[in-house]
């Protein structure tokens, strides 16, 4: 039967399975989501199986039906959890990567504006999740013609302070202390005047991924 539990946990081990291969994995997890609400499951349930169809929808590259899940699942996480919770924080990440690559630079800097004291406060300032938040910002503010000069320095000793970091925690060869020093010259980059080049959707250095753990 439907409701049948170990019929709804083979079919996220199924999901799970295939996260390799998106376009596999894309109806296991719309059927995943579509028979959670329709047999009422606890809503820590649904989320968990729109969550992992927001990845699906982010590695498709569909943008169109990521972006208005991951708001679903960032708002129904803060009224359910609060504004303090590490899911409710990641789910707010992952929006904003989003929110990156589409290039709404202007509510990146909001609603990141918005979530960084949390972050800062819940997980702390060295925590990876917060490092993404605050370098995702300084990125949009970098590739937003209306950004001030002022502004754009400011990102830089922000980014300065990222690196300092991930060098630290992770070391000088981590991918992630790669990323901050593609960030910084890139923010060096727009100061002197000059192009910074590609998209932020197309810039490995400073698009993070989204689909953090929640």
């Amino acid at each position: 039967p439907e409701a049948d539990g170990r019929r709804c946990c083979s079919m996220e081990v199924l999901g799970n399975a295939l996260i390799i291969k998106p376009r596999e994995q894309l109806p296991v997890c719309e059927a995943s989501v579509a028979t959670f609400q329709r047999l009422g499951a606890p809503a820590s349930f649904i989320l968990s199986a729109q969550n992992h169809l927001a990845n699906c929808y982010s590695a498709l590259g569909r943008w169109a039906e990521c972006l208005p899940l991951e708001r679903k699942i960032y708002g129904e996480r803060l009224n359910l959890q609060g504004a303090k919770d590490k899911d409710t924080i990641r789910s707010g990440v992952n929006l904003i990567a989003t929110l990156m690559i589409l290039k709404l630079y202007s509510e990146v800097s909001r609603f990141g504006g918005s979530l960084l004291p949390t972050a800062n406060e819940v997980l702390g300032a060295d925590h990876v999740t917060t490092l993404h938040l605050r370098q995702n910002i300084c990125a949009a503010c970098m590739f937003d013609p209306a950004s001030s000069h002022h502004d754009v320095l400011e990102c830089e000793s922000i980014v300065k302070d990222v690196l300092r970091r991930k060098r630290r925690i992770f070391g000088a060869a981590h991918p992630e202390t790669r990323s901050s020093e593609c960030a910084l010259a890139k923010v060096r980059q727009r100061l002197a005047g000059g192009d910074v080049g590609l998209p932020v959707s197309e810039s490995p250095g400073l698009c993070f991924s989204a689909d953090l753990p929640t």
